[in-house]
């Protein structure tokens, strides 16, 4: 964010490291050692960093997904050169695969001249290719157990979903709100309150471009063991039946989703993000209205969901455990 009167001082700016940028062998080594320390300091050494590295490896097989941004191991920043660096700067950091949103107190056709000034002689880069390889339908449950130096067990579980732009995308957003999120849920009231078979326990999806996964994690209670959390978990949710609340409750969440799209469009920053975002997974106009496509989820919608993606074969599975003495 920068006064409306320096929008040109910052057109002028990014169109510099766009065009291009001072590659220099010591600031390559320097930034490498960085990463690497936070690679470690994030992944490696924190409780539980490794959560998500091991779930995404165990439950993409196929997909980049598989990669958390930040690589596999650390031998992968290590081994990033001075070439590697050119050819990704090259090819993705070109007029062509970007979005360019200016927001605020600023007016259309200055905006245009200006942005045809500074960026209209940058030549673009070559096509980039969006397409990734997709992942096989899963047809038999995963599991994976690890012990490590951590406080408590943690169970999490995950089913893939579909991607971004697909109808089921604001049922399955809906779908874990309803089950997992705050001490209303499904999944709290059952299993903390009601049960006391876990300490806490929420659901959520990865909200990315291609199919994604919907997941549910949980803390099991002093003296529950993992697989009998699981067991019990797993009975929950393959013999789910909505109760006469089910109405209310799709209801509830689909009003707790508009508050939040409104919350986000305050904030001018916040507004222009959600427009970049947009335009860069398919386009802005078809995410203007969000609150419509929450709204027309539809109860059937949800249980069909349900019934179809959360299912035992189709279910991926980490047992992180404190590890033994």
């Amino acid at each position: 964010m920068l006064p409306a009167n320096n929008l040109e001082t910052a057109l002028w700016i990014e169109s510099d490291r766009m065009l291009e940028l001072a590659f220099r062998q010591e600031s390559l080594d320097i930034q490498k050692q960085v990463v690497i320390e936070e690679f470690k300091e994030n992944y490696l050494n924190r409780p539980y960093g490794d959560l998500m590295m091991l779930f995404n490896r165990m439950a993409y097989e196929r997909h980049p997904y598989q990669w958390l941004p930040i690589g596999k191991k650390t031998e992968h920043i290590a081994e990033v050169n001075m070439a590697m660096i050119k050819d990704f700067y090259y090819h993705f950091y070109r007029p062509n695969n970007a979005v360019l949103v200016v927001a605020g107190n600023v007016h259309y056709d200055k905006v245009i001249e200006l942005v045809e000034k500074w960026f209209g002689d940058i030549p673009a880069g070559t096509p980039v290719c969006k397409e990734y390889p997709r992942e096989l339908p899963q047809t038999a449950a995963r599991i994976q157990i690890v012990e490590r130096p951590v406080p408590s067990d943690v169970l999490m579980k995950g089913w893939h979903m579909c991607d971004r732009m697909h109808p089921d995308y604001y049922a399955c957003d809906l779908l874990s709100d309803m089950f997992g999120t705050g001490q209303s849920s499904y999944l709290y009231e059952h299993f903390v309150t009601e049960k006391k078979l876990f300490t806490d326990i929420s659901a959520s999806i990865m909200g990315t471009t291609d199919e994604g996964l919907f997941l549910i994690s949980g803390r099991p209670v002093e003296g529950v063991s993992i697989e009998d959390a699981d067991a019990a978990l797993c009975s929950y949710l393959y013999g789910f039946k909505p109760d006469k609340n089910f109405t209310h409750d799709l209801l509830k969440v689909q009003n707790r989703a508009e508050a939040v799209l409104l919350n986000n469009e305050i904030k001018i920053d916040d507004r222009a993000t959600n427009m970049a975002v947009g335009e860069t997974i398919s386009n802005v106009e078809y995410f203007l209205d969000e609150r419509q496509h929450y709204f027309d989820v539809t109860e059937e919608q949800m249980l069909r969901l349900i019934s179809e993606m959360l299912t035992e074969n189709k279910s991926n599975t980490l047992y992180y455990k404190m590890l033994k003495q």
